[in-house]
């Protein structure tokens, strides 16, 4: 903990600029710095340090009571942790944004690591510390710059400092920063602006510049403009730059530079020159071939740079090629030798259309044909078809003129195919490559269907999720079966398995699972009065439905439990909206269609339980006929 040094009853110059640290005094200690005295900066630069200690310490501190549950109900109670630690100032630079306990001033979360203090601590650095060096690291600590920290002080009192000092300062800052988004890249740049020293060869500091939005009047645009051509990754991060269906930001911006004469056009197309000629991806290009057009080059123009041109079209991407290409022809004209040249390294591009391109300009220069039979032999042998079949009919069409480079194209037949070979051969000779016949197709043999087998035996032991169709046929089949021999087994074995299960089936308006109509079945024989019946009086009907009466060996409970075969609905009696519930169900007034069962038509049957005994005899349920 610091405390007051006075002499002679004034206070030292320590104590006031921490004064105006401790208040956030920003401006304040902005014009304090700049009036100190080379012993005074000296004093101020020794304990400096020692403050930035206490203020990070203070404002870890103050994190973990913020975090920390607090027995007492408030989350913050705005004591300071020391003398600098006001009411509301926290701000410890977690990077959360203001909470519940934000004290008066907004600052505090500036996202720093020294309770909200990293711009004033950087403004006295950059006001007392003597080494370039040392304020270079000091104005670029990660626990100073936040992710809203501001620089206007910080640069009012680094252009007070000497030309040579700043131009030192300005270089270190411009070699920290790494990347385009660097966090020191805004600060070393508005140095740069306010000192006016040419900015040191940094790639990263042009794509830094570029993330930046300059506009017009920016003075970094003279120095760090030409710079795009070399440096490393400007043309990926300015590759979604367009000309249609408007120029966007950077397009703009050099339009209007190059018609105010701000910048050169010569200079430009020299730049997008040099960088085709470095080679790269065509990503990486897209913005420089954008550009080169919205340039448009004059004839004049492309003539002066046509060995350029010219040196793009054996290997630059396809996009650069065609560019190159059209500046070639716009600039002719050109020696015989520098033809033959680009003429043979279209041919050999993997290009279609450059290949065919190449081909035309061939068929033109036909009065070379001699020294063009290399490029067109090249062509017989390109991947594309539509190339070899336009190459063979030049090489028939100017056969006179091709002859005495025979040989060479007699060489190249073997690269056609056999169709186009032999129209060659048969005018310059060589060996015909013979057409490959497929092999004939085989089918290979079918494997052997496997033969049916027995359905599985009726089983009431099924689970009461019934998934599969041949568990619910096995568990109706057994039902019927069993209901025809010993009820109470029956009785017994769906106690042990059902009791208590689907308790709320009645209450369902639809059955529309296999489980439901299997649980209400079981519940029937198990619990004959769990039924409460329909909630209203049956609507009349015109057929009600063939039904049976189970007879007195039914048994209690069975009377009411019935299979439905196989159903439909009726259209007379439901009409085409009308979904059928439970209790129609139930009731017999509408029937369900079974999903275990296909309904053949429209009618509805039901049969009793009780009557499978004497219809059914075991049977599998969807056999059991329906009583007449």
């Amino acid at each position: 903990m610091f405390i007051y040094f006075r002499r002679g009853g004034l206070m030292t110059a320590w104590v006031r600029v921490r004064d105006r640290i401790t208040a956030r005094d920003a401006r304040g200690l902005a014009d304090l710095v700049i009036t100190l005295s080379d012993a005074e900066r000296a004093e101020v630069a020794r304990l400096l340090p020692d403050l930035r200690s206490d203020l990070r310490q203070a404002a870890g501190r103050r994190a973990g009571e913020r975090w920390s549950p607090d027995p007492g109900g408030s989350e913050w109670d705005g004591d300071g942790d020391g003398e600098w630690d006001e009411e509301g100032d926290g701000g410890e630079g977690n990077g959360r944004g203001p909470g519940a306990w934000d004290g008066p001033w907004d600052g505090a979360w500036a996202g720093d690591g020294v309770g909200g203090h990293g711009e004033v601590l950087r403004i006295a650095g950059a006001g007392v510390l003597a080494g370039p060096a040392a304020t270079a690291a000091w104005l670029t600590r990660r626990e100073l710059t936040g992710r809203r920290a501001r620089a206007q002080e910080v640069i009012r009192v680094l252009a007070a400092r000497p030309a040579g000092w700043q131009a030192e300062v300005a270089a270190r800052l411009v070699k920290k920063i790494r990347t385009a988004d660097d966090r020191n890249a805004p600060l070393a740049l508005a140095v740069l602006r306010a000192c006016g020293t040419p900015p040191p060869e940094h790639d990263p500091l042009v794509t830094a510049w570029l993330r930046t939005r300059p506009a017009a009047g920016d003075p970094l645009i003279g120095p760090l403009l030409p710079r795009i051509f070399e440096a490393e990754g400007v043309g990926r991060l300015l590759r979604e730059e367009r000309l249609e269906p408007a120029p966007t930001r950077w397009f703009a911006l050099i339009e209007e530079l190059v018609a105010t004469r701000r910048v050169s056009r010569a200079e430009l197309l020299d730049g997008c020159l040099r960088r085709f000629l470095r080679g790269g991806h065509a990503i990486d290009l897209r913005f420089f071939v954008r550009l080169h057009r919205m340039l448009d080059p004059t004839p004049q123009e492309a003539a002066a740079h046509v060995r350029d041109y010219l040196r793009l079209l054996p290997a630059a991407p396809g996009t650069v090629a065609e560019l190159a290409l059209a500046q070639v022809h716009r600039g002719g004209p050109y020696d015989k030798t520098e033809a033959i040249e680009a003429i043979g390294a279209l041919t050999f591009r993997s290009e279609a259309k450059l290949a065919l391109q190449g081909l035309r300009w061939l068929e033109r220069e036909a009065a070379h044909a001699a020294d063009l039979a290399p490029a067109l032999a090249t062509a017989f042998g390109h991947a594309s078809y539509e190339v070899q079949e336009r190459a063979t009919r030049i090489a028939l069409k100017h056969a006179a003129a091709f002859a005495p480079a025979g040989e060479i194209l007699a060489e190249a037949v073997p690269l056609l195919p056999a169709t186009l070979g032999t129209r060659v051969a048969a005018r310059f000779g060589g060996d015909v490559t013979p057409q490959e016949q497929p092999a004939a197709f085989t089918p290979p043999p079918l494997p052997t269907p496997a033969g049916p087998e027995p359905f599985p035996e009726p089983t009431l032991d099924v689970s009461h999720s019934v998934y599969q169709w041949v568990d619910g046929e096995r568990w109706l089949a057994a039902f019927v079966r069993q209901a025809a021999g010993d009820r109470e087994e029956m009785r017994r074995t769906l106690a042990e398995q059902f009791g208590g299960s689907y308790p709320q089936v009645y209450a369902h308006e639809e059955w529309v699972d296999v489980s439901h109509w299997i649980g209400a079945l079981a519940r029937q024989v198990t619990e004959p009065t769990s039924d409460p019946g329909p909630t209203s009086d049956p609507e009349p009907t015109s057929d009600p439905g063939p039904t049976s009466d189970p007879g007195p060996a039914a048994g209690p409970g069975l009377a009411s439990a019935s299979v439905t075969i196989s159903t439909s609905r009726s259209r007379q009696e439901m009409g085409p909206d009308r979904t059928p519930t439970a209790a129609d169900l139930r009731d017999g007034r509408h029937a369900r269609h079974d999903p275990l069962t296909p309904a053949p038509n429209d009618s509805c049957r039901r049969v009793d339980v009780a009557d499978a005994r004497l219809t059914g005899r075991g049977q599998p349920v969807g056999s059991i006929p329906a009583p007449a």
